[in-house]
Parts: C-alpha cells; structure tokens; sequence
C-alpha cells in the first residue's frame, strides 16, 4: 500500500527540522548561538523543547513543582505522592544535564564537551519500560529532541544511550554489577525507597572523580525514618506553605483540615462509605475555619526551610492536596477503608505520607507486660546464675543486664542503663561479673577490643556482616570456643532483632517496671520496625529500620547472643558463681 504523499511530506519535513535542530546544538556547544538564547534551568529548557500530549510544556496544573525546576542545588531529595509530576521532573532534569549540563555547570580548566549521567531504578523491568517509554518516546515531541538522538542511533540502546557528546546509563538496581561499571556526573535514584539498600552507597561512588556531582533522589514514602523520608530529615526540610484568605500561611494536613459536614476526621473516620458519598468534603482553613475552595486549594504557594543549617542537601516534600488532580471525597472514601494495603497506599501514594502499619515492632504493651508476675513490679531477691551482658557502643555504652533465677530457672533482667566511659563500663562488668558479654565493635574497635581483652574467656566484639559475608539462617558465628579465642563473634542483625522480638512477645524473661517504664528504655524499644526490602538481587528481604535512636533494643540483641553463646550446648564459659541481690544488699559466692 502506497504511502500518501501529504504523510510523506510531513515527514521529510520533520527529518530536515530535526537535522536543523541537530545543527543548532553543535553550533551552541561550539559556542556559536548567543548565550541568551539557550537555556539555562530546567525550566527554560522544558519550555524549549518539550511537549505533552502534543501540547507546549506547562506547570499549570502542577505549581508546586515549579521551584524545582528552577533549584541548581547540588543535592535535591523529592518526598512525592504519587502521579504529580515529579517523575516527569527527573526526566526533564536528566535531559538538561546531557544536552545543557557540561555548558551550565563546567567553566574554565574544568569545560567538559559532555556528561556522563546515570539514573538508576529498582529493577531492570521497570528501567527498560522508562527507557523505551518516556525516554525513546520523547523524540516524536519535536525536532529538536529528535536531533539529540539522530546520530547515535548505534548508541541508542535500552541501558544506553548517547546524545551529543554526553552519555546516559540507565541501570536497574538489584544487581551490584550493574552499579559498578559506569562513571557519572550526575545520578537520579528513582523510587529511592524500592531500591536495594546498597544501591544508593553503590551508585554514589560512580560520581567520585566528578566535579559536577549532582543528585536528584526521589520516591513515594514508605515507613518513617527509612530511606527517603530519612534523607528529608537530614536535608533543608522545605515544605509548601499556601496563603489563605484570612492572611493564615499553612501546610494543608488531610487529617487535620478536611472535614465531612463540618465534622473533623476523628468523627467522619467511623462512618459508612454512603454517609461519606452523600456528604459535604471540604477542605478547612486551620487558622479561621472557613472552607478553602479548589482555586484557593491550588493556588501558587511558597516553600519554607524547617531546617535551613542543614544546606548540603535540599528537601521538598511535595504537598499531597495542592494539585487539582486531588478529589477530596475519592481521598475520604479511601481514609475510611479497613483493608491495611489500602491505608498503607493512600498515606504513601495518595498522601505522600511514609506510614508504619503498627505490625511488626516491639510496643509499650508488650514492655509493661514483662513485669506483670513482679510483686509490685520490683525484682526478687533470687539467686542469680549464668549472668550475661550486652553492650551497644555509640555516644553513650548501653548496657543490659540478664540472669537467669536459680529458684525457679527463669530469666530477669536486672539492669538497662548507659554509661560514658571504658572505666565506668569496666565497673559494671565487675559490679555483675557475667560470665559472657557481647559488646558492638563498631564503630570503636579499640575501645571494644581493650575491654574485651581486660575480660579473658568471658566477652566478645560484635558485627553486623553485611553482602557477602551475611550469615545466612545462623544467628551467629562461629562456635562457642572459636569465639573465645578470636573474641569476635558475627552476629545475623535480623535475627538477633527477631530474637529479642520473639523473647518479649512470649514474655520469656522478666523485667522490672523500673526499667520498662523508663522513658529512654522505651524511645529505644520502640524505634525499630521489622520491614521488606529489595536485596541486591531484587529479592524481598526481611530487615529493621529505626526511625529514633535504638541503642538499647541491639544491646538486647548482643545480650541474647551472650546467653546464647554461653549456653551453646558443650560451652562450658568462664563462671563466676552465683550473685545474689535483693534490697541494698549483694552477697557473691565462689564459683
């Protein structure tokens, strides 16, 4: 079948427009065009070149976005809802860097014609879905783009491309090797949360020899203080501040703002999804309690640093209501479900919000029942034996304290705390002289090591193996007596987490009140989350994540090892008798 002539034209007509277009970008890189008229941002670039749907590039509907397309900071961290554009931000700004980024961020001895620019993505499918989607279509929305690819087509392959004299290298995450073989300038970290917990370190390393060493990360949430939401809180924190009527500047919060006929969501919450259809969803002024309508919703806003010291790396967290995308009666419908997957998406996909379901972690519950056989919560005046010790080495040396009763042959721990020093530690361990302590290695080696070595037959330092070396359905390694003579002992991170879970949730120790209702015990407690990840291999993984400080829950998990360690079947330990204590009074007895 014949092609008509008018197609034929339009095409040819196209192919010379992109061959100009081709020309005008080596007449720019040889310095030949008026800087005036080449584009500096991502904004003036996207405005350029860009079209959407067959219509110019615009930020109409997606305002907030507009700052970072004007941002030139080395290092932008993007907490996103999901379907606002950003993703089509990270696209734009990967463009600029390869056509625009060698002109715009090198000068003098350090001109470079070129960059080289990764962008990395949780899997290889998902990379060769952009790669042949977003980045390849991109060519048929005008002239211009096409002649940035137009003569490399031998180097335009899925995880590959060149344009110009810049290189892009597309890469999934969760193979290491895909990690290690390519030099960048500048890298995107796409959905940063689902990628492998090396990638990010794997891929930074990439930008070691580059003086351009620029970043964007982006991603929805998923729990508090993991991943992207931990990389927010170290950053400028910025947040989207909108103006109402009444003259309140405010961060609109679904939960706080919007309410059902006038009630707030603590009421509406526990309603049927026909009283939520029939009723009247709005959004509410904090400030004077007048409704916001949808223009003043998503009028322009400005961002606001919560953090401004901490400038070595900018935060956004892009605000989830002021898009006119946004159905605040389809987001009530979604609030009001019971099933967890449907929460847990509408806080992290529709909210941009990272959330932790409550699953599995210890709890304050789960704490205050460990004293409940305790008359009055006190601890009893037992003979103790087979006494061990763990110890987690940060700012401060958390220690916990566990013997097992020789009354009636359960465990007790006797004492959580913290001390400053190796002397004051020393004390401790000569105040309970266990006859196994594990102490964390990292990171002051010699610190641990000193007083492993004051302790002969009796104590260990700790490691967390990671890649490679992970042990692999152990909870430690090597045996008993290799321990002793190395005094190392690797320790799987997870299941010494779960162990000290698993001991709590079965209540198989007990703990004095004193101790559970310290509020450090629980900050430190509860901070950990037992959570997947994506292994190097794109595997789902078990792993714990802490949003707050967790020095005493590992000092629990070394203790565990400690008793484990002690009563390896065969061990037979450094003793040291029996301690009793009870009231001011401690009696020791000879081994």
């Amino acid at each position: 079948m014949s092609v008509p002539t008018s197609v034929k034209q339009k095409a040819m007509a196209y192919a010379i427009a992109a061959k100009n277009a081709a020309a005008q970008r080596e007449a720019a890189q040889r310095g030949e065009m008026p800087p005036e008229e080449l584009p500096h941002t991502v904004m003036e670039w996207a405005l350029k070149y860009r079209r959407i749907d067959g219509r110019p590039f615009s930020l109409r509907r997606f305002e907030p976005n507009r700052a970072l397309y004007e941002d030139q900071h080395r290092h932008i961290v993007i907490i996103k809802p999901a379907q606002r554009g950003l993703s089509e931000f990270a696209l734009n700004a990967t463009m600029f860097a390869l056509d625009r980024g060698a002109d715009v961020w090198t000068h003098g001895e350090d001109k470079k014609e070129g960059l080289n620019v990764g962008y990395v993505m949780p899997t290889d499918k998902a990379l060769r879905e952009f790669s042949k989607e977003r980045i390849s279509g991109m060519e048929q929305e005008s002239a211009y783009l096409a002649g940035m690819f137009r003569k490399q087509r031998e180097f335009n392959a899925v995880e590959f491309k060149q344009i110009g004299p810049s290189y892009l290298y597309l890469r999934g995450g969760q193979e290491a090797n895909n990690l290690t073989t390519f030099p960048a300038d500048f890298l995107v970290l796409d959905e940063f949360d689902r990628l492998p917990e090396q990638a990010p370190a794997l891929a930074r390393r990439r930008m070691n020899a580059s003086l351009v060493n620029r970043e964007i990360d982006l991603s929805t949430p998923t729990i508090p203080g993991y991943g992207i939401h931990a990389a927010w809180l170290l950053s400028d924190q910025q947040e989207y501040e909108q103006i109402h009527g009444c003259g309140t500047s405010t961060v609109y919060d679904f939960f706080r703002d919007v309410t059902v006929n006038d009630y707030p969501y603590d009421d509406w919450r526990y309603w049927g999804p026909d009283r939520i259809n029939d009723g009247r969803v709005e959004l509410i002024c904090p400030g004077c309690g007048d409704p916001v309508d949808d223009v003043q919703r998503t009028e322009p806003g400005q961002w606001v640093s919560r953090a401004p010291s901490h400038d070595l790396t900018r935060g956004y967290w892009m605000p989830a209501l002021a898009y006119p995308v946004v159905n605040l009666k389809a987001f009530a419908l979604t609030a009001i479900k019971e099933e967890p997957t449907e929460i847990e998406e509408f806080y992290r996909s529709d909210l941009g919000m990272p959330y932790s379901s409550g699953g599995v972690r210890v709890t304050r519950e789960l704490l205050q029942a460990l004293s409940a056989e305790l008359e009055n919560g006190l601890l009893p005046r037992h003979e103790w034996i087979q006494t061990t010790m763990g110890i987690d080495v940060g700012a401060r040396l958390h220690y916990r304290v566990s013997s097992k009763s020789r009354t009636n042959g359960e465990i007790y721990v006797r004492e959580v705390g913290w001390v400053r020093t190796e002397k004051e530690l020393c004390a401790k361990i000569d105040q309970f002289r266990p006859r196994m302590f594990v102490m964390d290695a990292m990171p002051e080696t010699r610190l641990t090591d000193s007083v492993v070595s004051r302790y002969p037959g009796r104590g260990a330092g700790a490691i967390y193996p990671e890649g490679a070396l992970a042990l692999k359905g152990n909870l430690y390694a090597p045996e008993r007596d290799k321990i002793l003579e190395s005094k190392r002992v690797s320790i799987n991170r997870t299941m010494a987490l779960d162990t000290v879970l698993a001991v709590i949730q079965k209540q198989e120790e007990h703990w004095p009140a004193a101790i559970h209702n310290d509020p450090e015990v629980i900050e430190h407690m509860t901070a950990s989350q037992r959570v997947t990840v994506l292994d190097r291999k794109g595997e789902p993984r078990s792993a714990w994540v802490h949003t707050r400080p967790d020095h005493t829950f590992h000092a629990c998990a070394y203790d565990q090892v400690a008793r484990r360690i002690l009563t390896e079947k065969g061990g037979k330990g450094s003793g040291l008798g029996v301690v009793v204590t009870g009231g001011a009074k401690d009696s020791r007895f000879g081994g």
